[in-house]
């Protein structure tokens, strides 16, 4: 910031001598003083404002990218816990799926029907017959 003062103090003081130096005569009426007063002051200010609207972006960016960061990662995290939610809730419910598996599995080891098993001709299904 100090370095851009003592650029802006050095490039007007260029312009005083160019004004000056350039074969012009200095001002002799209060309104041609006013007019040479308005334009280095418009000068300075210019100077000034170009200087402090690259600072000010600067610092916009810098609070911008500051900011969406923590969004982010408020959304990454809140993203998070739902994901581990709905794997907890996946998980909860395959378990019950295999609890109830289990107790069904235990239930159907009671019969109460006898199965019809195949005879010694289930062989012949399955199996061809060897020829000689």
């Amino acid at each position: 910031m100090d370095a851009a003062l003592k650029e802006l103090k050095e490039e007007e003081s260029t312009a005083m001598v160019a004004a000056t130096g350039e074969g012009m005569a200095l001002p002799s009426s209060a309104e041609e003083k006013m007019a040479q007063f308005q334009q280095m002051m418009n000068l300075i200010i210019g100077r000034a404002l170009e200087v402090n609207n690259e600072k000010l972006s600067q610092d916009i960016s810098c609070l911008v990218k500051e900011r969406l960061a923590g969004e982010m990662e408020l959304l990454l995290k809140d993203s998070d816990q739902k994901e581990e939610e709905r794997f907890r809730l996946l998980d909860e419910t395959i378990r019950s799926f295999q609890k109830n598996g289990q107790e069904e599995a235990a239930a159907a080891k009671v019969p109460f029907f006898k199965k019809k098993r195949f005879g010694r001709g289930a062989k012949k299904l399955f199996h061809r017959e060897k020829r000689s």
